[in-house]
């Protein structure tokens, strides 16, 4: 059976004529926007409900877990408790208030057990007693408090056993005991709020861990940043001034981070037992007392500035710190200038005819007077070389050498007074240093090319002598191998003479054997010519000793001759 277009549109009807005035419907269960009005006037249909609701407490009661609530500008007497994933969205900040004097002994606004809540828009006052606040957060996390105003309260914000949740560009003022009190709380993000007049402290960190403290106004409150038993925190980028004492740590407070941050107070710092990091990147604070100079001009002082014994700021800063943010074409770039000049937000242009990108900034300072600014400038924003005119006048800039893989840091100094700077990225004198560095690199290339031309050379020079050595010794290796050959032909003759000795004397050897045959053969007839030689021996002596013996007798016989003739006589 098939339902016409008639049918529906009749069953549409008939569900929503059951619906109460005044209740929203949630399409598919898609978050859906509930409108809050005290007029009581309706005001265009929102496409849930037919009416608004009269007060904020109605809409959160008949609300969902990711739902809107806006609120149309009026004064709304209650004290409302969030517990679900709830934006609740205030018209104007100025025209649409939350008034807790129906009963101030709750908060105005109290978040408990909730899950990225958020609150803005919205000014909120009147929470009268010691333990309440404009704005308390209990157990939760990722909520999100911004662009409200919180004044006359006790307490401005009390953060309790909460974390990742951010406080952002709220303005709280005139609450008689803190400005926002962090308790027991970590990961918090507290950034870009306007802090004053606030009678204990402006922040407060108590028993509390790993928060972001940055970017925040804090002025005329007894402390301007009091920090008691936590550690792991991050205090940057505040201008934290005329409060009796600036920043307070008391004890149990170590290993927080505390830099770029402007003190201008009665007291700049206590510590008390704490031992804490003063610098990042070799940047610290400006204090305001500081009373050491900057012979190298590079706007940081050359002496700590000494807090109390353990702690001191090692790169004080000669000027007050400023950051900015600069957009151009949807990407947003961080500038940072340290000063003792009051600056102004910076403007980028770009040339009309040039294509240069110009940043302007006013500097004004004491007449009179020394001025200097330091910046850090985005590479990817204005790329070098940079040309920086005060009053259109070219100035001379220091690059300072800055490890720095996002920014280049540019010092400059001035005469004080109302001063404008421009800082200019030339495209035509970045091509320009761009072909010259093409030039020099290419001529380093040249003399490169040229001394490994002068090394070949000499290596050819020295291979030219090499190869006459060689040919030397090849020559000379030919005689050799000459005389190798004589040798070899000399040691075959000597071989085929060794040979035909040695035939020689196995034939000697042949014949001595038959002589040695022979002679012994021969015995007996040797032996008689020793028997004959013998023979002839012995009368060889027989005829010697006849002759001697001869002689002998005749040499006896004169002497007795001689003796007789005489006698006769």
């Amino acid at each position: 059976m098939r339902i016409t277009v008639s049918t529906l549109l009749v069953i549409v009807c008939l569900i929503f004529a059951q619906l109460p005035l005044g209740r929203k419907v949630s399409v598919m269960g898609l978050p859906d926007i509930i409108y809050v009005d005290d007029s009581n006037v309706s005001g265009p249909w929102n496409g849930t409900s037919a009416y608004p609701y009269e007060n904020i407490t109605s809409a959160l009661e008949n609300s969902a877990s990711g739902d809107t609530i806006f609120v149309r500008s009026g004064i709304y007497y209650e004290n409302i408790v969030v517990n679900q994933t709830i934006a609740l969205v205030g018209e104007s900040a100025d025209q649409t208030v939350i008034d807790g004097s129906l009963n101030t002994t709750i908060s105005v606004i109290s978040i408990v057990g909730a899950a990225g809540a958020s609150v803005r828009d919205f000014t909120i006052t009147n929470s009268r007693d010691f333990t309440t606040s404009a704005v308390f957060l209990q157990g939760s996390t990722g909520v999100a408090i911004s662009g409200n105003k919180i004044t006359g309260n006790f307490n401005g914000i009390i953060i309790s056993l909460s974390s990742d949740s951010v406080i952002t560009n709220n303005i709280i003022s005139d609450n008689l005991l803190g400005g926002i009190n962090v308790l027991s709380s970590s990961g918090n993000i507290i950034q870009r709020n306007v802090i004053s007049d606030n009678s204990n402290s402006g922040i407060s960190l108590v028993s509390s861990n790993q928060n972001n403290i940055t970017g925040n106004a804090v002025s005329s409150s007894f402390n301007g940043l009091s920090i008691s038993s936590s550690t792991l925190n991050v205090v940057s980028l505040n201008n934290i001034v005329f409060n009796d004492v600036g920043i307070a740590l008391q004890a149990q407070s170590d290993n927080n981070t505390i830099f770029h941050n402007n003190f201008t107070d009665t007291i700049q710092a206590s510590s008390s037992n704490s031992v804490n990091f003063w610098s990042s990147n070799q940047e610290g604070n400006f204090w305001s007392d500081y009373n050491g100079r900057d012979e190298n001009n590079d706007g940081i002082g050359d002496t700590p500035y000494s807090i109390v014994s353990g702690n001191q700021d090692n790169y004080p800063l000669m000027g007050a710190y400023f950051a900015f943010d600069v957009g151009y074409k949807g990407t947003t770039y961080d500038i940072a200038i340290i000063s003792n000049s009051t600056v102004s937000v910076p403007i980028l242009e770009i040339g009309a005819e040039t294509g240069n990108r110009i940043l302007h900034f006013n500097a004004t300072g004491q007449s009179g007077t020394f001025g200097f600014s330091r910046i850090a400038v985005p590479t990817d924003l204005m790329a070098s070389p940079y040309i920086v005119l005060i009053d259109s006048e070219e100035t001379n800039v220091t690059t300072l050498g800055i490890p720095d893989q996002t920014h280049v840091h540019l010092y400059f100094s001035y005469p004080q007074g109302n001063r404008t700077v421009s800082i200019i990225s030339s495209i035509t004198l970045h091509l320009y240093y761009d072909l010259l560095n093409d030039f020099l690199s290419l001529n380093r290339t040249y003399f490169d090319l040229l001394n490994s031309y002068n090394f070949l050379v000499g290596n050819y020079t020295q291979l030219l002598e090499a190869s006459a050595a060689l040919n030397a010794s090849y020559q000379q290796l030919l005689a050799l191998n000459a005389t190798y050959g004589d040798l070899l032909n000399s040691y075959v003759g000597l071989n085929s003479s060794y040979y035909t000795l040695l035939t020689l004397y196995h034939d000697l050897s042949v014949n001595f054997s038959q002589l040695e045959d022979r002679v012994l053969n021969s015995e007996q007839v040797q032996n008689t010519r020793n028997l004959t030689y013998i023979v002839a021996g012995l009368t060889a002596i027989y005829i010697v000793t006849t002759v001697y013996l001869s002689k002998r007798a005749h040499t006896r016989t004169r002497p007795k001759a001689k003796a007789f003739e005489e006698a006769e006589r």
